[in-house]
């Protein structure tokens, strides 16, 4: 149950001069569009706001938050500390130990989560975490800032795939549609996001081709990539988030898998999964000690090599891969 409601939170905010908004390390565009669209509109009324997350911003996220975000605010001293799209104190990454014992408000959608702050507001039935942020606006009469609700437009965007994948409901679509009927750049944000890609980045297609097990007689397809890879093709792991996606594309496949080696980490290999209908991702994440949505999750496996962690997280599948069709 919510300890909070979106009125309080509107309350809060409006009472508050200095806030700090935090997203989650390896942000995507939902959090980073939630936390800038709350620091335009307060900033409009006066407030003084920063934007923090433990690492940089992917390049191809960037024109949502300009020049926001820090990595502190030693010299900030806010009042308030929320966090958006955050489901445990883990995923504020390094920020955790400083932050994660004074969050009084944590805005989520994630069904698997750990209610760490002061006050937790969670709607499962969300499909991104800048639907509550809207009505969080709503309620503060902020809906007038273009900035504001273009990277609600992307938060929204980027949860759902561009409004494909099944977590996009009914209310994802009138939100979206009121957002541009107020002047929210939606064509230049989805060609951001969707249509706009570096020429380094194109280089994981032959390395998709290159390292793709097929497993589950095709309906399961893990990628692996060292750091040695990586370094060798010039790419960062921004560049990977597509891979998953791409691995799942492909013809037949309800799971696609992918297991990269963290950057400066040889023993720290991240998982993202992204599945179709019938399997449910949150599952292999969870034993795993990780999270996320049903449909798209991640875990972080401590391994020697990459063959060690391969073989921890097809031994994951074993115990909890369901094919529901």
């Amino acid at each position: 149950m919510n300890s909070i409601t979106t009125e309080k939170i509107a309350s809060s905010l409006k009472s508050a001069q200095r806030i700090i908004i935090l997203s989650h390390t390896n942000p995507d565009g939902d959090t980073i569009g939630c936390a800038v669209s709350l620091a335009c509109a307060l900033n409009d009324i006066g407030k003084e706001t920063v934007c923090l997350c433990d690492c940089d911003i992917p390049t191809r996220l960037k024109f949502i938050c300009g020049d926001l975000y820090k990595k502190d605010c030693e010299l900030f001293g806010g009042e308030l500390i929320i966090c958006v799209d955050v489901a445990s104190p883990e995923m504020l990454g390094s920020l955790c130990e400083k932050f994660a014992p004074i969050v009084e408000i944590r805005i989520d959608h994630h069904k698997k989560g750990t209610d760490f702050a002061k006050y937790n507001y969670v709607d499962y039935e969300a499909a991104a975490a800048g639907e509550i942020v809207f009505e969080i606006l709503t309620c503060m009469g902020l809906t007038q800032n273009t900035k504001a609700l273009s990277a609600l437009y992307a938060a929204l965007s980027s949860d759902t795939g561009c409004f494909k994948y099944s977590n996009t409901t009914a209310k994802t679509h009138m939100i979206a549609a009121y957002l541009i009927t107020l002047g929210a750049s939606h064509a230049e944000i989805d060609e951001a996001l969707f249509e706009t890609k570096s020429l380094r980045s194109l280089q994981i297609y032959p390395l998709f081709l290159k390292n793709c097990r097929v497993l589950y007689e095709g309906r399961v397809n893990l990628v692996t990539v060292t750091n040695s890879e990586k370094c060798a093709l010039s790419l960062v792991d921004g560049d990977l988030e597509e891979l998953s996606a791409l691995s799942r594309q492909v013809e037949g496949a309800d799971l696609g898998i992918v297991l990269r080696q963290k950057d400066g980490c040889e023993t720290e290999f991240k998982v993202s999964m992204r599945s179709r209908k019938s399997v449910n991702c949150s599952l292999i994440a969870a034993y795993l000690g990780g999270g996320g949505h049903i449909r798209a999750a991640g875990a972080t496996i401590i391994a020697s090599s990459m063959n060690e962690a391969v073989n921890i997280l097809t031994d994951a599948l074993k115990e909890t891969l369901i094919f529901e069709n």
